[in-house]
């Protein structure tokens, strides 16, 4: 796949002869025409990171987990991102403890699953004190070049 802001040159030549015909054919001239066109690749550049603060915990303490995801791309803007996470094994939700941030235009939407194949469409938070196997998935409508967006959410150790 070629790198977003890559520049593909295409050339293209023609070669004609010009001169006199019958003896006078030897006296011909040659002539050449060249043409380029230039295209600019333009594709999104997705990077993703996972956060958790603290690092250490003890039982029933919480930890912020924090998701965020840019567009590294120079002018392509990305469409219908599915952000999907699992939330850790011996660990319960936090109750109101879902934040998002997406740059303007964009927006979030959460949906969430006990399997992580079935997906139902979830209010603007999960169930407080689920716990794993629990699954959590967002769709981003469209992230800008250079853009990023964030989504925190807090866990309980049981």
């Amino acid at each position: 796949m070629t790198a977003d802001g890559a520049m593909i040159t295409n050339y293209a030549a023609a070669t004609g002869y010009w001169g006199l015909a019958g003896g006078d054919y030897a006296k011909r001239y040659t002539v050449s025409y060249n043409a380029t066109a230039g295209v600019l690749i333009s594709c999104p550049v997705i990077g993703v990171t996972k956060i958790v603060t603290p690092t250490m915990l003890a039982a029933s303490q919480t930890a912020t987990y924090t998701v965020c995801v840019v567009n590294n791309a120079l002018n392509a803007t990305a469409w219908n991102l599915v952000v999907s996470d699992k939330l850790p094994d011996n660990m319960g939700w936090v109750n109101a403890s879902l934040a998002t941030w997406a740059g303007a235009g964009s927006a979030w939407d959460l949906s969430d699953s006990g399997n992580g194949t079935t997906w139902a469409a979830s209010p603007t938070q999960p169930p407080a004190g689920q716990t794993s196997p629990f699954f959590l998935r967002w769709t981003i409508d469209k992230l800008g070049p250079n853009r990023s967006a964030c989504v925190s959410f807090r866990m309980t150790v049981l």
